[in-house]
């Protein structure tokens, strides 16, 4: 799995109203190249991953989801679409976010969030 597919640059990138094409010229890369990054086919350099921050006005942290907005993102999904939780799939719900709220289908959090009698929380780490 790569670092891309982790990552909100689709989510943010959009909210500003900017076409692949944009934010790849504003990074002086292709448009192919954001495809790959945002798609998570692959792992951008530190480098690459400051300019986009750049290109989009944020601080590169903001690149990255918290388990807290996450999980709020889903939440958001879930009111937003009237979605009851005791009649859904886990993997429904990931589905409904990807296409809703531009979550990665393949985020480690998805492992990490458990659906118990309509309750969407993380799972609790022994680590």
């Amino acid at each position: 799995m790569y670092i891309g597919s982790h990552m909100k640059i689709t989510k943010i990138r959009k909210q500003k109203q900017l076409t692949q094409t944009d934010l790849a010229h504003s990074c002086k890369t292709s448009q192919q190249q954001i495809a790959k990054i945002e798609g998570g086919i692959v792992d951008p350099r530190l480098s690459t991953l400051q300019s986009i921050a750049d290109a989009l006005k944020c601080e590169l942290s903001e690149l990255f989801y918290t388990r807290n907005e996450f999980l709020s993102e889903i939440s958001s999904a879930v009111r937003e679409k009237g979605v009851d939780l005791k009649k859904i799939k886990l993997t429904q719900l990931n589905a409904l976010c990807v296409s809703e709220r531009d979550l990665p289908a393949f985020h480690p959090y998805w492992e990490e969030i458990k659906l118990v009698k309509g309750v969407l929380s993380f799972k609790e780490n022994n680590l």
